[in-house]
């Protein structure tokens, strides 16, 4: 996790345990992207898959865009591709 990230959480645990307990289905407190992989563009993708993987935890299949575990096409674009060494 991103040192800021932490930082905000520890600032306002309160806060942060009260919309963990009451505000989300999982008890893990992450942003939802309604957006499809595909309505980006390769670069903002690229962008938007490295914020979330900073994030770690589940929220970069789940978070980062809402077709990547439903859409073959869209989780594509999350893969490494492959090389003529791969």
């Amino acid at each position: 996790m991103e040192e800021d990230y932490i930082r905000q959480i520890k600032n306002n645990f309160q806060e942060f345990r009260h919309k963990v307990k009451f505000e989300t289905n999982t008890g893990i407190l992450w942003e939802i992207n309604n957006r499809s992989a595909l309505d980006d563009t390769p670069e903002e993708r690229q962008a938007n898959y490295e914020r979330f993987w900073k994030i770690g935890g589940p929220s970069f299949a789940w978070g980062c865009y809402n077709d990547l575990t439903t859409n073959p096409e869209s989780n594509a674009t999350a893969s490494i591709p492959k090389t003529e060494n791969s």
